[in-house]
């Protein structure tokens, strides 16, 4: 007969939470607000708030509506200055990332109607692209309390943006110029089809290069409202470009990253390729570097000779289980999105990149099971969260618990949460006035 192990755990964890309604590092209360809301011809006559959100998705839901919405996986980010804007479900999420080491909350926007799918800053707006295809502008003079000023939709698929001067740059299903001159007003004014989709845009003075699923584009913007294709390159799988000095870089996610000499857009000179151990989601370039994100983790490469670039450095992520998606790049510090959470790594030596910071969302859920005043949440990290619902239009995390390995279902019954995975059964038990956890016992298999 099988062994059975039952261990007592008498491992007590204090938490210290803030129980006033303020936003903590691991959990979101939605402040009510009112949002003016931008139709196609322009501002509407009236203000909503979160209460009407169910208004603004109709065409979302049937006979439901939407009372409240907290957490979910970091899919975006973009730093500028001492804060980073991160893509956290359906929400904008300010962070103060003065200190890297401990990044703190400051500010969110309201829901949209769909999950963020990037994000790009420039002076006093974001500008985030949804999941749905719509381009939000969001006023972040304040970063406590970001909102949005206005929406454009985007007629097919949108994927990535830039913004230079008054112009934001959407690649989907071909590449979108929007005027975005008055922030409220946005507008359609340039567009040129390709025959992929997905992708990556960057401009460099007067062109922008794309990256896209059957090729690279370089596309004169110089007239936004007529861009024209200079340069096409028909390379299956690109999937990011960044362009550093004369030298554009572009990647796909098999592996291969290929160099041109684009010191005359017109005319590119193909000058070398690099291996890129995992293939690329995504890069950035930052002074003489290229920072790669994929499946695997952050690569760092070494681009001073553009013809002979060299992986100088790697930081692995098999604790947040391996795949980093995007990657943003201020000062020493790289920011990536790994597992649906963010995740800060010291890059001062590229040689040697190092954690330095972590900011945990609820990200890739499990299961849910809701118990009295509290919805009890599995993450497929290492979590199980615990959220005060008793005002449903403004949930926040009370608490949570750090378990090993992924987490896949919890149960409540009476006092305790019993939640299952890979470091095996685990019995907890929430005590509001001190906020302790007390794993009660831990079954392994």
């Amino acid at each position: 007969m099988k062994a059975k192990i039952f261990t007592i755990i008498t491992l007590v964890i204090i938490i210290a939470l803030s129980l006033n309604g303020a936003v903590t590092a691991q959990g979101i209360q939605t402040p009510a607000r009112s949002t003016q809301v931008k139709s196609e011809h322009g501002l509407s006559s009236s203000t909503k708030t979160e209460d009407d959100l169910s208004q603004m998705t109709a065409s979302q839901a049937r006979n439901v509506s939407l009372i409240g919405q907290i957490g979910g996986a970091a899919s975006a980010v973009a730093v500028h200055g001492n804060y980073a804007y991160v893509g956290i479900g359906p929400r904008l999420v300010i962070l103060d990332v003065s200190d890297p080491v401990l990044p703190s909350l400051l500010g969110q926007t309201g829901v949209f109607p769909n999950y963020v799918r990037d994000v790009s800053v420039s002076e006093n707006y974001a500008y985030v692209i949804t999941s749905n295809s719509s381009l939000r502008i969001i006023d972040i003079n304040q970063p406590s309390d970001p909102f949005e000023v206005g929406f454009i939709d985007i007629p097919g698929h949108a994927y990535d943006i830039t913004v230079a001067g008054n112009y934001a740059y959407i690649a989907g299903e071909g590449l979108r110029i929007i005027d975005i001159g008055i922030p409220n007003a946005p507008k359609g004014v340039g567009f040129i089809g390709y025959s992929g989709g997905g992708g990556c845009v960057v401009i460099a003075g007067n062109f922008a290069y794309v990256a896209e699923e059957f090729g690279f584009h370089i596309i004169d913007v110089s007239q936004p409202s007529t861009p024209v294709e200079v340069f096409y390159q028909d390379i299956f799988g690109q999937m990011a470009v960044v362009v550093v000095g004369d030298y554009a870089f572009v990647a796909d996610y098999f592996g291969d990253m290929l160099i041109f000499d684009v010191s005359t857009p017109t005319s590119p000179i193909y000058v070398g390729d690099r291996d890129i151990p995992g293939g690329a989601d995504s890069m950035v370039a930052a002074g003489n570097y290229v920072y790669v994100a994929n499946y695997s983790g952050l690569i760092i490469i070494d681009v001073t000779w553009p013809s002979s670039p060299v992986v100088i450095g790697s930081y692995d992520t098999p604790q947040n289980d391996g795949s980093v998606v995007v990657v943003a790049v201020a000062g020493n510090y790289a920011f990536v999105i790994t597992n649906g959470d963010l995740l800060v790594i010291n890059v001062s030596s590229p040689s040697d990149p190092v954690e330095a910071g972590f900011f945990a969302t609820l990200g890739t859920h499990g299961s849910v099971a809701v118990a009295g005043n509290y919805a009890y949440v599995t993450t497929s990290n290492i979590s199980l969260h615990i959220i005060d619902v008793r005002t449903p239009s403004t949930p926040f995390e009370i608490g949570f618990y750090d378990t090993p390995g992924n987490n896949y279902w919890v149960a409540v019954a009476g006092s305790y949460a019993y939640v299952t995975g890979e470091g095996g059964l685990y019995i907890l038990k929430y005590i509001p006035p001190l906020n302790v956890y007390l794993p009660l016992a831990h079954r392994n298999p």
